[in-house]
């Protein structure tokens, strides 16, 4: 089983309301990244899942539509950037199969510790703005390990 989280594209400024969208920049980043991800044909993604705020909802679509999940996208309450990692986890490691996580710092980096080390205080992984970082259940061990997002 295979996890992709991804951190939302670049974002307005929040003095800029309206739930702050993705920024021109942010929908061609995050539009390249999904590219590279579909033409690799090394990605196969089950659901993609995504916190219920505009940045996340946006960069979850652009990689749907690249990726073809085939049970969709879900918003996923739980995942905003200052919630607790228990609820999207006990989610994410349900599905039967691989899926995407969209959301925001600190949230996503925390659920990466948990899963890795069983502390989300101690930091191990840098996200960028639709950057993507995998971690995979190894079967032998019930262990989570964070592994290449795309690797032959």
């Amino acid at each position: 089983m295979k996890v992709y989280l991804v951190q939302h594209g670049q974002a307005k400024h929040e003095d800029d309301g309206a739930g702050r969208p993705l920024t021109a920049k942010g929908v061609e980043e995050t539009a390249a990244m999904a590219k590279i991800f579909a033409a690799s044909g090394l990605v196969s993604i089950d659901i993609i899942f995504h916190s219920d705020k505009q940045r996340a909802k946006e960069t979850a679509g652009i990689f749907a539509a690249a990726l073809h999940p085939a049970k969709g996208l879900r918003e996923l309450d739980g995942i905003g950037p200052t919630d607790d990692v228990e609820h999207g986890i006990r989610t994410i490691t349900s599905v039967n199969g691989n899926c995407m996580l969209v959301g925001h710092l600190p949230h996503l980096s925390n659920t990466v510790s948990k899963l890795v080390l069983g502390d989300e205080d101690t930091k191990i992984a840098a996200f960028t703005n639709s950057g993507v970082i995998c971690l995979e259940k190894k079967e032998y061990d019930s262990s989570w390990y964070i592994v290449p997002a795309l690797s032959f």
